[in-house]
């Protein structure tokens, strides 16, 4: 017999490395109950297929669908945590979990034995998107300050708003190394040509942003030292 979780393994290895969004509703036996797709690369809605459910089997289900890896930063992946239209639509539906799965983790939110409360959608938008602007901020001047890099903010801005905003309403939120995938992050930090540095640290005003300019294009340029045949291939400014 299926159980859940065996289900959402094999969702989990069959989604999480596809270039566009696919969604699965599965009850709490393993059953599939939908699945769908907008063949869009950072969206699947499932209202529609939702109003067709009684709110008891909503209640019971766990929506899983894959985040696909298709935006990069030079050679930097950009990772997307749970958004805020997958917090506002779990919590909304009072369903018990939604997951959102890549090549590299799993993230999940799950109702507390308490509930999601009294859910007020306008509420709810404006406390992410003020923590979301908080947290860039935050992790930008830390980036021009050489307290972190491009990749530790890529991989980790929206795990953090997730985690934040969840902790603040009482939800439940996890992400974990999705133990499916071979993808591997490189630790070698970032290598950017120049058009790929990002504009608001060519348009900063923070002293040390030449500096970090700099250091880019020294990576950059010692990579296309090692690698002659790349030169051709980019366009990189002198001192």
């Amino acid at each position: 017999m299926t159980s859940l979780t065996d289900t959402l393994k094999k969702i989990t290895m069959k989604i999480d490395n596809l270039d566009v969004e696919h969604g699965y509703l599965v009850n709490s036996s393993g059953k599939i109950l939908f699945k769908t797709t907008d063949n869009k690369e950072r969206n699947v809605w499932i209202g529609d297929k939702l109003a067709n459910l009684t709110s008891n089997v909503i209640t019971d289900s766990t929506f899983i669908h894959n985040h696909p890896v298709n935006y990069f930063v030079g050679n930097i992946p950009v990772l997307s945590s749970l958004s805020v239209n997958d917090l506002a639509t779990n919590a909304a539906y009072d369903m018990n979990a939604t997951i959102a799965v890549d090549p590299v983790y799993i993230y999940t939110v799950k109702r507390p034995k308490s509930g999601y409360g009294k859910f007020v959608n306008r509420t709810f938008t404006k406390y992410y998107w003020d923590i979301s602007d908080k947290l860039q901020d935050e992790m930008k001047k830390q980036i021009l300050d050489g307290k972190l890099n491009i990749r530790e903010y890529e991989e980790n801005l929206e795990h953090l708003v997730a985690k934040q905003v969840c902790t603040h309403f009482g939800w439940i939120y996890s992400r974990t190394k999705n133990p499916y995938s071979d993808f591997k992050i490189s630790l070698k930090g970032e290598v950017l040509q120049y058009a790929d540095i990002p504009k608001w640290i060519k348009q900063s005003k923070n002293p040390n942003k030449k500096k970090l300019i700099e250091s880019y294009r020294q990576k950059f340029m010692a990579v296309m030292n090692r690698n002659p045949e790349l030169k051709e291939f980019y366009d990189y400014p002198k001192k």
